[in-house]
């Protein structure tokens, strides 16, 4: 139950595929529905891509695409943005959020804010081995959310207070117990999501093709 989660996370290194300070080939779509195929850098800190065709360069802020995506040529695979509307002290503003799978009930991830590795844990990180690392990489830099489709993006650790205001909790409840699934961890919560867009109908992945997650969803 705990590979979908884990091997995603080994799968997508924040460090090795940061699109701050490297040009992908990527796609923009405009909010006027103008797509541009060229070379993008995606700016986490600032909510805007540059883009760049042939000696053009333009750099759109998040209000002006409806979407962005680009060929991680180190990972094989296309990563896919979207801006979604939050709440963030009383104001609601938007946020590009990279889409981990796109169903009826969605898994989003956004970068934070890494701060310096102290001196002990980076004697820790020394000691893992290279995929070990990369898991703790990735908590490291990444926060996790669930979204319904809504204007809500819930971060995984609320997943169950969200759900008990709906009526699938006591579906997922049930679903939990009869598979030892914890509402605290968040490989399990993961499960719940992909078992939400199975019973949908959408979005699916019934076999767990892992590797490929990002590229096809």
């Amino acid at each position: 139950m705990r590979i979908l989660f884990t091997v995603f996370i080994v799968v997508i290194s924040c460090f090795t595929a940061s699109s701050d300070q490297k040009w992908f080939q990527g796609v923009v779509v405009l909010s006027s529905g103008e797509v541009k195929v060229g070379q993008l850098q995606y700016h986490p800190k600032w909510e805007a891509v540059t883009f760049k065709q042939g000696d053009a360069v333009e750099t759109f802020p998040v209000s002006k695409l409806s979407q962005f995506r680009y060929f991680d040529n180190e990972l094989e695979v296309w990563r896919k943005f979207f801006p979604y509307d939050v709440m963030k002290q009383g104001i609601r503003k938007a946020e590009f959020y990279e889409v981990v799978f796109l169903g009826d009930y969605q898994l989003l991830r956004k970068e934070k804010a890494v701060e310096p590795v102290p001196r002990d844990r980076g004697m820790l990180t020394s000691s893992m081995s290279a995929s070990e690392r990369t898991v703790w990489e990735q908590a490291a830099c990444y926060n996790y959310f669930f979204s319904d489709g809504t204007d809500n993006i819930v971060p995984l650790a609320d997943f169950k207070n969200y759900m008990k205001e709906t009526e699938l909790f006591e579906e997922l409840n049930t679903l939990a117990d009869d598979h030892r699934l914890s509402w605290r961890d968040n490989h399990d919560i993961v499960m719940m999501i992909n078992y939400l867009n199975c019973r949908a109908g959408e979005g699916c992945l019934p076999e767990f093709q892992l590797s490929k997650m990002v590229a096809s969803n």
